[in-house]
This record gives C-alpha cells, sequence and structure tokens, in this order.
C-alpha cells in the first residue's frame, strides 16, 4: 500500500474546527480543568431543509468541502445534515465513509452531545481496516480519543484506557507518516490530558514528556501555538509529580517570559516553591496573591483568579492551615465560571487527605452526559439512529 496522505477527503481539511475546539490546552488555565463553550442554538429545520435542497446536486467533493466549511463556521446542524447527504449519495469509498462519520461525532462533541458523538467514533472506527489511507486512520483514532476523554473527565475516567490506546496509536500515524504538525500536536495535548489528570494512569513524566514534544514544534503557520501554556503545563506535570528539581527550569522559563499577568506567574511560582519546601519564598508569593481579593475589586476576572486557588489551598495544606485549605478547594470546585475538574487527580487527592466531598460537582459533570442526551441535530420526523442505538427513551 502506497503510504500518502490524502489532501481533498481527509479528516485533515476540517483541522482548523479541531484546532479551536478539540485541544484541550486551549481551553485549560489548570490541568483537567475545561471551559464550557457557550450554548448552542439550532437553526430551525426549515432553514436545514432550504440548505439541503439548494445543494442536493452537488458532487461528492463539493458536499464534504460545505459540510467542513459550515463547521468550521458553526452551523453545526447544517454541516451534520449535509454530512449526512454525503453518505446517502451512494458513496463506495470506504475512506470517505468513515471520514463521513468521524465528522459527525465531532460535530457532535462540540454541542455537548458526547454519547452521539461516540457512536458515530465507533462506527467509523468500525471501518478501520477497511480504510486504504493512514490519514484516514490516524483522524479517526484522534477523535475517539477525544471524545472518549471528554466522556471519561465527566464519568469518572470510565473510557480512559480506550482513549489513551487510540490517541497513542493516532500518534504513531501522525509522526510517522504526515508532514503537517498540528495533528500530532493535537494528540500529544490529549494525551498530557489523560496522563495528568486520569487517577489510575497518572504518570508526571509522560504528561510532561507529551506536554515537552509541543515545545519542538515551536511557533508554526498551520497551528495556535501558545508557548507559555504548553511550558506552565511541563511545570505542572513534574510539580503534581513531586519533581520539583524537573520543574524548575520550565518555572524559570514560564515567570520570566512577558506578558504574562503576575497572578499567573506567581501561581505556578507558589506550587514549585510549596513543592520545594521553600516556605518563606512561598508566604511571600501567597501573600502576594491573596491582596488582590476580594473578586469585585480585582483588576482582572473571576476565572483568572480562580486558577490560582489550587496552588493557594495547596499551600494552605502545607502550613497546616485546613480550613482555609478546604474553602480555596471548594470554591474552585463548586465555581459557577465553568471549571468542572472534580474528577482530577489532583482535586480527587486533596479531596482524600482533607476529607471533602465534592460529589455536588461530580453530579453537575454527569448531568453534562445526561443534558447531551437530549440533543439532537437531526431534522423532524427523521429518524435519529445514534439515540435508537443507544438506547434512549
Amino acid at each position: 500500500m502506497k503510504i500518502i496522505f490524502i489532501k481533498t477527503i481527509s479528516i485533515i481539511l476540517f483541522a482548523s474546527l479541531l484546532t479551536s475546539c478539540s485541544t484541550p490546552s486551549v481551553y485549560y488555565n489548570f490541568p483537567g480543568t475545561y471551559f464550557v463553550s457557550p450554548k448552542y442554538v439550532p437553526s430551525s429545520d426549515e432553514a436545514v431543509i432550504k440548505l439541503l435542497e439548494e445543494h442536493k446536486d452537488k458532487t461528492l467533493e463539493e458536499l464534504i468541502e460545505l459540510s467542513h466549511s459550515l463547521g468550521r463556521g458553526g452551523k453545526y446542524k447544517e454541516s451534520y445534515n449535509i454530512s449526512k447527504l454525503v453518505l446517502q449519495s451512494n458513496v463506495q469509498d470506504t475512506d470517505i465513509i468513515a471520514d463521513t462519520y468521524a465528522f459527525m461525532g465531532v460535530i457532535y462533541r462540540l454541542i455537548g452531545g458526547y454519547e452521539k458523538s461516540k457512536y458515530y467514533s465507533e462506527k467509523a472506527r468500525a471501518l478501520i481496516e477497511q480504510c486504504e489511507y493512514p490519514s484516514t486512520v490516524a483522524a479517526i483514532l484522534f477523535n475517539a480519543g477525544a471524545i472518549y476523554y471528554e466522556l471519561s473527565l465527566r464519568d469518572d475516567w470510565k473510557y480512559a484506557q480506550e482513549g489513551i490506546e487510540d490517541l497513542e496509536e493516532a500518534l504513531s500515524y501522525y509522526i510517522q507518516y504526515s508532514n503537517t504538525r498540528m495533528q500530532a500536536r493535537n494528540t500529544y495535548s490529549f494525551l498530557y490530558a489523560f496522563y495528568f489528570g486520569c487517577p489510575e494512569f497518572f504518570n508526571s513524566e509522560k504528561a510532561a514528556d507529551y506536554a515537552y514534544q509541543q515545545l519542538a514544534f515551536g511557533p508554526t503557520a498551520d497551528i495556535n501555538f501558545d508557548w507559555d501554556d504548553t511550558v506552565n503545563f511541563i511545570a505542572m506535570a513534574y510539580l503534581a509529580g513531586g519533581d520539583w528539581k524537573s520543574a524548575e527550569e520550565f518555572v524559570e522559563m514560564y515567570i520570566t517570559r512577558p506578558p504574562i499577568r503576575e497572578y499567573y506567574r506567581n501561581a505556578l511560582h507558589l506550587f514549585f516553591q510549596t513543592v520545594k519546601g521553600d516556605m518563606d519564598m512561598a508566604k511571600e508569593l501567597a501573600d502576594s496573591m491573596k491582596r488582590v481579593e476580594p473578586f469585585g475589586s480585582a483588576p482582572f476576572s473571576k476565572t483568572a483568579r480562580l486558577f490560582g486557588y489550587p496552588m493557594l489551598g495547596y499551600y494552605s495544606e502545607a502550613i497546616d492551615d485546613t480550613e482555609a485549605a478546604k474553602n480555596y478547594y471548594y470554591e474552585y470546585i463548586n465555581s459557577d465560571e465553568g471549571l468542572i475538574n472534580a474528577n482530577a487527580k489532583f482535586f480527587v487527592d486533596a479531596e482524600e487527605r482533607l476529607g471533602m466531598d465534592f460529589s455536588e460537582a461530580r453530579t453537575r459533570l454527569m448531568q453534562e452526559i445526561i443534558d447531551g442526551r437530549s440533543i439532537s441535530l437531526e431534522l423532524a420526523g427523521v429518524e435519529d439512529e445514534a439515540a435508537i442505538a443507544l438506547g434512549f427513551v
């Protein structure tokens, strides 16, 4: 089999959609923290039906490009139903069919329909053995791993093993065959998030290594590269594993690179000094962070300050101020700012150490999966295959 990466029909075509919506590092202030996107409001059935009528006679390639273009523009219901036209056009190419199923899974993931996303991702995955191109296989595996991460974060890491295996296999394809770098970088991000956040598979060295691989790319034209965030994640991974010596150069790199806000620099620096055991320096940093309270008088957003609360909680534990530590952790976990990380290892450990109860936050996480079951991109009167397959009532 000739090893090539198809350019016209592959999921690579909607990589810009995935870059802004799929990569964990885009959304994470504290690893394991996800900021929920604004609630999606679908277009009317009438508008979508009109669009389908207008484009039903287009070529297969035109339909695929249109569905991707609509997805990039946030027109998810339109994109999904144009993709169904692709499947209904008597296409015989397995790579196109598998790509289309995977893309439909991506669309559902972007609107929070996680289980339907899983359904379509797994339909694509079932076709891998029949696919000709490594690009198709890699993209299918990447998107399966991504939805397993979204589900796992909300459902106590139920699909972590499957997600890690799929992402690492996808990465092997991207590294070996791809002449683009964005897809590999996105895969590194999800693997970092798994190895940092999942208690069962937590591995600070692997997490740091996957984040470090992103630095090897450097700023490029084809990816939305955030150097500072990645340096921060490497440092955080080492510190979460108690290895302040390995973290030191990355902490120094982060806190000396402008124009990062002082509060963010201090938060990482505080974590570093606390793990290191330099409590005099840690106290100076903690005091400087506390001076921006209360929220209403601070010069930047509540979310920005909440970013430092886990570090302040960890420091408070280290000085035996248990009540302060609990307050910081509870306010962070129960925040209305869209922080949803009660299943991440850092917080699971803190919960166990201090006898806290984050069940309320975990209920909110599970509610996102439950709410997602009611989301449909189907037109009225059209059988919703995914819902039936999942046994929804």
